[in-house]
């Protein structure tokens, strides 16, 4: 197999992007997954061989699947980053069915892409890191829909950890004993 892979969602621009470089710097092969194709072109041409580019909807399942399949076919996944998601600030009374759509997309992702590959590591070696916000703690003035998405992600991590945990705790138990 190829190199150590980590995969980055919304790896195009802000947080992301800084993201795809570091990790570029330490070696990996970076399996970036975005919307931006522009963005996403400067970025093979920057990086070149220590970079791929998916582009597509992060809450497609069938674009997740068969993106999660090709990536294990190029090497290790050792990293999922769930980093992609788009805010609406407005008052709760200004919100349109688009607006939540669009908030919810970043929730859907994570849970499809955290899905997806944990189902071809077969649950084993890998770490995801879930980026959220400060949205995730409190409810602000005009976030109600992003607050009730990143809410979400912070349950959806959670419940992650207490399953793997619990695994991992059963393992160094019965090894034990």
């Amino acid at each position: 197999m190829g190199k150590d892979i980590v995969i980055i969602t919304g790896g195009a621009s802000g947080l992301g992007k800084e993201l795809v470089k570091q990790f570029i710097e330490k070696k990996y092969l970076v399996c970036n997954i975005d919307r931006d194709i522009e963005k996403m072109k400067e970025l093979e041409y920057t990086y070149k061989e220590n970079y791929k580019g998916f582009i597509g909807d992060i809450s497609d399942s069938i674009f997740v699947k068969e993106t999660i399949e090709n990536i294990s076919k190029i090497g290790e996944i050792k990293i999922l980053i769930n980093n992609a998601g788009e805010p609406s600030f407005k008052l709760p009374t200004k919100y349109e069915k688009e607006d939540i759509d669009k908030c919810f997309k970043g929730l859907e992702g994570m849970i499809l892409f955290s899905t997806e590959t944990l189902k071809i590591k077969q649950e084993k070696n890998l770490k995801i890191v879930n980026i959220m916000s400060s949205a995730a703690l409190r409810g602000n003035k005009q976030e109600a829909v992003y607050c009730a998405t990143k809410w979400g992600e912070k349950g959806y991590t959670e419940s992650l950890k207490a399953c793997y945990s619990c695994k991992n705790n059963y393992r160094e138990h019965y090894k034990r004993n």
